[in-house]
């Protein structure tokens, strides 16, 4: 069995001006280094971590690195772990895309497994790969925590996967804050979260997104 401790990457540019981001490069806003800082703080105080995983992209990179210094651990990468591709919705925002996309911007929330975020991804393609990267983290690090900076979309894909629902259901779970922790134990294929989106911990929380919020970021 694999311990995952899901870190949601800290507060973004594009998050704090509400804006569609997916695997646009966005680097956090200053509210996001200081969670970064609380993670750190937060880490060294309350978890055993063995190994540090995180999507390539610079928010989760700067979320999760200092708790790695002081852990003396090194990040690997994955683009695998990277958010939802929202194609040519990145950077806009959702008065943008609601204006200038209509149709697609109401099917996301009707049909979340078909639709396909400003023609880039759609959530089953980001089941696919959320599910293949962390099979291949627990067949490395069997018996062991491990820490896993990446997004939002990814985290909610997993909790739909794990409860064993389908992905028309991905709305039924809220999109966790950013700088939160979710903690699931995955064997054999099948997952099991115990905690989701705690986020007591941090000093700077950003607000909450809600149940109905659909952003990829």
């Amino acid at each position: 069995m694999t311990t995952f401790i899901f870190l949601r990457h800290g507060l973004s540019v594009t998050n704090n001006t509400r804006r569609f981001t997916g695997q646009a490069d966005a680097p956090l806003h200053e509210r996001g280094f200081r969670q970064a800082e609380d993670v750190k703080t937060y880490f060294i105080q309350h978890h055993t971590i063995s190994a540090v995983y995180s999507s390539d992209l610079s928010r989760t990179m700067d979320t999760v690195r200092p708790t790695a210094q002081a852990l003396g651990l090194p990040i690997h990468t994955d683009t695998l772990l990277r958010e939802l591709d929202v194609g040519v919705w990145a950077n806009l925002s959702f008065a943008e895309v609601e204006q200038l996309y209509p149709k697609e911007f109401r099917y996301r929330l009707e049909h979340p497994e078909f639709a396909r975020y400003g023609f880039g991804e759609t959530y089953s393609d980001l089941t696919v790969r959320a599910l293949q990267v962390i099979e291949k983290i627990a067949n490395e690090h069997e018996g062991q925590t491990v820490l896993v900076c990446t997004h939002g979309g990814i985290i909610r894909t997993l909790c739909c996967a794990f409860a064993g629902l389908p992905i028309d259901k991905l709305f039924n779970f809220p999109m966790v804050s950013n700088a939160s922790i979710s903690i699931a134990e995955y064997e054999n294929g099948k997952g099991s979260f115990s905690l989701i989106g705690y986020d007591d911990y941090l000093s700077d929380k950003t607000p909450y997104l809600g149940k109905r919020s659909a952003q990829p970021e």
